[in-house]
C-alpha cells in the first residue's frame, strides 16, 4: 500500500520515531461471526465535536486524509450513509473494482444517474420493505436495516472480509447499536471548534461496549488512535496482541452511555468502488439485480 506524505510517529505499542499509513494499518482482518470485519473511520477536535459546518474537513490533515485513503484500499466495501453521499457528493471509487453501498431506510432521495450508481459501483442497502429500487440493493430487516444479516449477505455475496465505515451519525449509530463496530479508527484534532457538533455515534441509545486500544500515532500535533472491540476469544482462536495489562479480561459488555443528538457527522472526500461477484444460489435472492434502462 502506498503512502503519500511522509512517515508519522508511533507513540504505542514500541514508540517509533518513522511508520507509514500502510505499515500501521495493513494487518490482518478476520471475519466475526460469519460477517466481514467492520471498521469505522471518523475525525474528532479535543471537545469531541466530528463537525465544523456540518463536514469533517476543517478538522482534517494531509495525514488524516491519508489514513482514510488508506483504509479504503484495504477494504473490500465502503458502507456509507445516504445523506453523507448527497453531502460529499462521492463517485467512484479509485481502488478498482471497489464497492460503495449506500444505507437508507427507503432509497428515497438518492440519485441514482450519479458516477458512483451509472459506473456500477454503488448499490443500497435498505430494509426489506424498502419498494424496488433501479440499482443493486441487499434487503435486511423491517422498518430498519438489519445490519448483521446485512454484512453476513455482504461477505457471501460479493466475497468481502473487510467493511469500511465512513458515517455520518445515523449509520455510525446503527452499527455502534447493533454491535458491529470491531474496529474504530479515530483521529484526534489539535483544535477546540465549540459549537453543538455532533459526536461519533450521535444518536445512538445509552450502550457501553469495551474498546481495546490498538496504536496510537502521531503528526503534527494529531493523533491517530486505532481500537479494537473487546470480545470474548472463541475456543481455538489466538486473541489479538492489543495494549492490555497482562491477564486483563477480554468479557464483553454492554450497558449505560451516550446522549444521542442528530444530524451526520460527513467524512469527505468523494471517491471509493467492486466489481461484483456473482453471489452465490443460497444467497443470491437476497441481492435485487435490475436493469437499469
Amino acid at each position: 500500500m502506498a503512502d503519500i506524505i511522509a512517515p508519522m510517529r508511533r507513540l504505542l505499542p514500541d514508540p517509533v520515531d518513522h511508520i507509514t499509513v500502510g505499515e500501521a494499518y495493513g494487518v490482518p482482518r478476520s471475519m466475526v461471526d460469519g460477517r466481514p470485519w467492520v471498521g469505522l473511520c471518523m475525525v474528532s477536535g479535543l471537545d469531541g465535536s466530528t463537525v465544523v459546518d456540518d463536514n469533517s474537513r476543517a478538522l482534517s490533515s494531509p495525514a488524516d486524509t491519508e489514513v482514510l485513503l488508506g483504509l479504503r484500499r484495504l477494504a473490500d466495501v465502503i458502507v456509507v450513509g445516504a445523506s453523507t453521499v448527497r453531502i460529499e457528493g462521492y463517485g467512484t471509487p479509485s481502488k478498482p473494482g471497489q464497492r460503495l453501498g449506500v444505507v437508507s431506510r427507503t432509497g428515497s432521495g438518492i440519485d441514482f444517474t450519479t458516477e458512483l450508481f451509472t459506473s456500477g459501483a454503488g448499490f443500497v442497502i435498505v430494509p426489506e420493505s424498502a419498494p424496488a429500487l433501479p440499482v443493486d440493493a441487499i434487503r435486511a430487516g423491517i422498518g430498519g436495516v438489519d445490519f448483521a444479516a446485512a454484512l453476513t449477505t455482504l461477505g457471501d455475496a460479493m466475497g468481502a472480509t473487510f467493511v469500511h465505515a465512513e458515517g455520518g451519525a445515523g449509520l455510525n449509530a446503527a452499527l455502534a447499536t447493533a454491535d458491529v463496530i470491531d474496529e474504530l479508527n479515530l483521529t484526534i484534532s489539535p483544535v477546540i471548534s465549540g459549537g453543538d457538533g455532533y459526536r461519533v455515534t450521535a444518536g445512538a441509545p445509552p450502550l457501553l461496549h469495551r474498546m481495546d486500544l490498538a496504536h496510537v500515532l502521531e503528526d503534527d500535533g494529531f493523533l491517530f488512535t486505532r481500537y479494537l472491540r473487546r470480545r470474548r476469544p472463541v475456543s481455538g482462536d489466538a486473541e489479538p496482541a492489543l495494549l492490555r495489562p497482562a491477564g486483563a479480561s477480554c468479557g464483553a459488555t454492554a450497558h449505560a452511555g451516550s446522549r444521542p443528538r442528530r444530524r451526520s457527522p460527513c467524512r469527505r472526500l468523494r471517491t471509493a468502488g467492486t466489481a461484483p461477484r456473482r453471489a452465490p444460489e443460497a444467497v443470491r435472492g437476497r441481492l435485487d439485480r435490475r436493469v437499469r434502462s
